[in-house]
């Protein structure tokens, strides 16, 4: 069983978007952060505020952690909704880009050879990646609904699949009224998450997964798009893991959907239901079981249950024990909201929907939390233990 506890609980005096944990610049120590409206940055270490970095831009949408210049210390990456683009090294502005429309998502992607790209969404439905002082390397454009269902008419998607086909049949009556050029239409990047591993034959492989504002999500990689996907509501929120021991895949995509269910993404880019939350989801976040502390007061044959437990919903991989993960889901419901292999298994009542959250060593004991924001401007740090 699942505990959490609430061990921590702050009220911010300012509005903010998002945060993050995690370390920055050449620290060990995980710090907070925590992206505001007014364009400011403020970290915290050890619930303490200790610096505020201004983008003297507008509104934080999105950070992101990573090591872009590759000289071994952790960059803050910003995206505001003015389309700013914002690196932070060593506490000062390392580079700054602005692109059109809306910041909707960042992510850092690695390639199969170990390079590395900053994709960035816009609310114009335009993917664009790029490296500090370089060049843009590529966009991409999100693709028209009818030419999709072009398409998908002909791939192997909707082959013998009768779910993906009946999806594409609604697609197409939904699509009527668009007209040939479409240019009613209006798309939008929603998430994008980066995916990486080793296929069948032990072969690297690395996409992007891309969701957006209509039922589609879209596998593409340097700028291409691979395959497009129907899905049966648009998709909020985007999740890499393993969470269904039904399946030998450690690469699944977990899917949070504007309809309140969450559904998996697994071999060949097969979508099935995963479980049922009834809102939608705004948020997927997992935890390794590995990172959860367990209490003390477990006894022997406690313990052999969970021995038997993990090896029924564990896989192995090149002789590696791989457990399904815990998957964290938040929406427009006063709760955190814990599943595992399609179960809910527990929940946290919250005073206010959770818009915002992020799993690590907040405290610098060794022990990872999650940190939430909540749209009553109070974030929280809850202890979770088996």
């Amino acid at each position: 069983m699942l505990d959490i506890k609430s061990i921590y609980r702050k009220e911010i005096e300012y509005d903010f978007n998002v945060l993050i944990v995690g370390e920055i610049f050449k620290s060990t120590n995980k710090h907070l952060l925590i992206g505001g409206v007014d364009g400011k940055i403020r970290v915290y270490l050890n619930k303490n505020e200790v610096e505020t970095l201004e983008t003297k831009a507008g509104a934080i949408q999105h950070l992101e952690l990573f090591d872009t210049t590759r000289f071994g210390s952790i960059d803050i990456i910003s995206g505001d909704n003015s389309g700013n683009v914002i690196i932070f090294s060593n506490h000062q502005i390392l580079y700054k880009d602005t692109l059109n429309g809306s910041v909707t998502s960042i992510v850092t992607h690695q390639s199969s050879n170990n390079d590395f790209c900053i994709a960035v969404g816009n609310n114009n439905g335009i993917i664009s990646t790029m490296k500090p002082h370089q060049p843009l390397l590529w966009k991409y454009q999100l693709p028209l609904t009818s030419a999709i269902i072009d398409t998908l008419s002909q791939s192997d998607v909707l082959r013998d699949s009768r779910d993906n086909l009946e999806l594409y049949r609604q697609h197409q009556i939904n699509s009527e009224g668009l007209g040939s050029g479409g240019t009613s239409e209006y798309k939008s990047v929603v998430q994008i998450k980066s995916v990486k591993g080793l296929d069948s034959f032990n072969n690297d492989f690395s996409f992007l997964i891309v969701s957006e504002n209509t039922c589609f999500v879209h596998i593409i990689d340097q700028g291409k798009t691979l395959c497009s996907i129907p899905t049966p509501s648009p998709v909020n929120c985007m999740c890499v893991g393993y969470f269904d021991s039904r399946y030998s895949s450690d690469k699944q995509i977990a899917l949070g959907c504007e309809n309140g269910f969450v559904y998996i993404l697994h071999d060949d880019f097969k979508l099935d239901l995963y479980c049922q939350i009834g809102y939608p989801i705004t948020s997927l976040l997992k935890l390794n079981t590995s990172d959860i502390k367990k209490e003390d007061n477990n006894n022997s044959n406690s313990n052999d249950e969970d021995s038997d437990s993990d090896n029924s919903d564990s896989l192995f991989i090149s002789g590696k024990k791989i457990i399904v993960d815990y998957l964290f889901c938040t929406g427009n419901f006063n709760s955190l909201k814990v599943l595992k292999d399609r179960n809910m298994i527990t929940e946290y009542k919250t005073d206010d929907w959770i818009h915002t959250l992020s799993i690590g060593d907040v405290e610098n004991n060794s022990e990872k939390m999650i940190v939430i924001g909540k749209l009553n401007n109070t974030i929280e740090f809850l202890k979770i233990s088996e």
